[in-house]
């Protein structure tokens, strides 16, 4: 299932800012990076329990990744 292909540009984009490849990202994250690569091209959704992690990963504010999740949580069933 594909998601919305505008989170997934802002996943790939909020990575390509903060000048890391997609394996140095999902280190810092403590992900796998099939995961991340998910993210990034839409077919699936990171949960609640890592926006701290992006946030700091990515410096952006939590309150600013919770509007884009919420916003996607309206418009898709959230996956793991």
């Amino acid at each position: 299932m594909i998601t919305d292909r505008r989170f997934a540009e802002f996943m790939k984009g909020l990575r390509e800012s903060a000048g890391l490849s997609i394996e140095e990202a999902a280190r810092l994250l403590d992900l796998a990076q099939g995961t991340l690569v998910e993210w990034e091209s839409g077919s699936s959704l990171p949960t609640e329990n890592v926006v701290q992690q992006i946030s700091r990963v990515y410096r952006i504010s939590e309150k600013e990744w919770l509007e884009v999740l919420s916003t996607e949580k309206h418009n898709r069933k959230w996956q793991g």
